[in-house]
């Protein structure tokens, strides 16, 4: 859903930056006395789908989805729900991961945010184009005005014929540049 609003670019920098900032979140955390876990078992994924789900429903809130039992329900909802659920799961069992969790579903509305007032963070992965370089070579042209290439007398007629019966312009670009070929011609 995120991509039928947004390039993948954009999604990668949303899902990448959430796993990326939401891991060095839950060790900064963890540091903290009060809020050590001996229990390390996380999922960055996680935190990745938090930042996309909270950007999402910035973006499309009342967007709705078909729920097969349920009907149409908002997206915000859906998100709010989810997040909500996911968000008590970590508090009862790693509390660095639930504050980690929180900050990184703020990130992605950051971004979003940020996104619809014209700055766009994903453009540190934009792609460089290469430039193109200008060759610049010296081309030699050889005319080679050989007989072969002007028309000889029996063409040079019928194409005077053309002209005396239909006009000028009756002539093709072929038949122009073989009348123009002939007069250039030096006998």
């Amino acid at each position: 859903m995120f991509l039928n609003f947004l390039n993948t670019r954009q999604f990668n920098t949303v899902f990448l930056g959430g796993i990326s900032v939401g891991a060095v979140l839950f060790l900064v955390v963890n540091l903290i006395p009060f809020f050590q876990n001996e229990n390390t078992d996380w999922s960055t994924s996680a935190f990745g789908l938090a930042a996309v789900m909270g950007g999402l429903v910035v973006l499309v809130p009342n967007s709705e989805v078909r729920l097969l039992l349920l009907g149409n329900i908002k997206l915000k909802w859906i998100v709010s729900i989810y997040l909500g659920l996911q968000f008590a799961f970590f508090m009862v069992t790693n509390k660095p991961a639930a504050i980690s969790y929180i900050l990184v579903i703020g990130l992605g509305i950051i971004f979003t945010k940020q996104l619809q007032q014209g700055k766009d963070w994903s453009i540190i992965l934009k792609k460089k184009n290469n430039k193109l370089k200008v060759v610049k070579r010296s081309y030699t042209y050889t005319s080679k005005t050989t007989e072969k290439e002007y028309p000889d007398q029996q063409q040079i007629d019928q194409i005077l014929d053309k002209i005396s019966l239909k006009g000028y312009e009756s002539l093709t670009s072929r038949e122009k540049e073989m009348l123009f070929r002939a007069s250039k011609k030096e006998d």
